[in-house]
Formats: C-alpha cells, structure tokens, sequence
C-alpha cells in the first residue's frame, strides 16, 4: 500500500465514517501533516464503503480541518 492509500483509508474509516466515534483532535492535526508531504496526491479520490457515492479527497479532509490546529 502507498503512503496516500494509506491515509485514504485512515481518514475514510476516522474522519468520515458515521461509525466511528470520531477521529481524535491530535490524529487530525498529525494526518494533515502527513497530507502536506510533497508526495501525496491530493486530487486522488476515495471512497467511504457506508455509502458508495459520495467521493471525498485529501485536499477536502485539508479544508474541513484547517482550522483545527488553531484550538491548540
């Protein structure tokens, strides 16, 4: 698995799947420096398995968390 798989997956079943009790505040804030490394692909899409037609990307994960790092 390639390291923006890895996240993808991460963030699909932390952050946005209704399932999960939520992703941490310090495992959003280490995720989004992991998303800003120059070799992840931003634009790649994925897919959550709850529901097959909403598509979401890292660069939605980086604009729905920008704030986050300012709470601390």
């Amino acid at each position: 698995m390639n390291p923006t798989k890895a996240l993808s997956h991460f963030i699909a079943y932390q952050y946005y799947d209704c399932m999960s009790s939520g992703m941490p505040k310090w495992d959003i804030i280490i995720a989004r420096l992991l998303c800003l490394h120059s070799s992840i692909n931003k634009t790649k899409k994925f897919i959550l398995m709850v529901r097959k037609d909403n598509w979401h990307t890292i660069n939605d994960f980086l604009e729905e968390t920008k704030n986050i790092e300012k709470e601390y």
